[in-house]
């Protein structure tokens, strides 16, 4: 029998990043960090939905401005459709009911991310192969 009512607020579960890289199909959940090798920056996934690099003495370095809206989980996404098994490598923050709130970058023209790295240098990177051809 199909639902008569849904709250669509589901949140797919990934597996958890941890320490400084997340890699496809990883997410970071409300209070969730990576933390570059040396501690001194962390990229952090806060409870009011923004996605936020600290940095010494507690500075904002770069931030999604995201903040403000009902949390849900910051995902190194493997497709457009967070049920589907293809890799694009897009860095997403979905809300309630998976509903995408921010996407970084939407596409890639030479290289296919295969990992997050929060850096030493406070760099965020997205690394991954190059692409065939180019």
């Amino acid at each position: 029998m199909p639902d008569l009512w849904t709250s669509h607020t589901e949140i797919v579960q990934y597996p958890k990043a941890e320490g400084d890289v997340m890699q496809p199909g990883q997410a970071l959940y409300p209070g969730d960090t990576l933390t570059s090798p040396n501690g001194k920056y962390v990229l952090s996934y806060q409870g009011d939905g923004n996605l936020v690099l600290w940095g010494p003495g507690n500075a904002v370095i770069w931030s999604s401005q995201t903040g403000g809206q009902l949390p849900g989980v910051c995902t190194f996404d493997t497709s457009a459709d967070p049920l589907s098994p293809l890799n694009t490598g897009r860095l997403v923050i979905y809300g309630p009911g998976m509903a995408e709130q921010w996407v970084r970058p939407e596409q890639y023209p030479r290289i296919t991310p295969d990992r997050l790295v929060v850096q030493d240098d406070g760099n965020v990177l997205l690394l991954g192969t190059p692409q065939s051809g180019h």
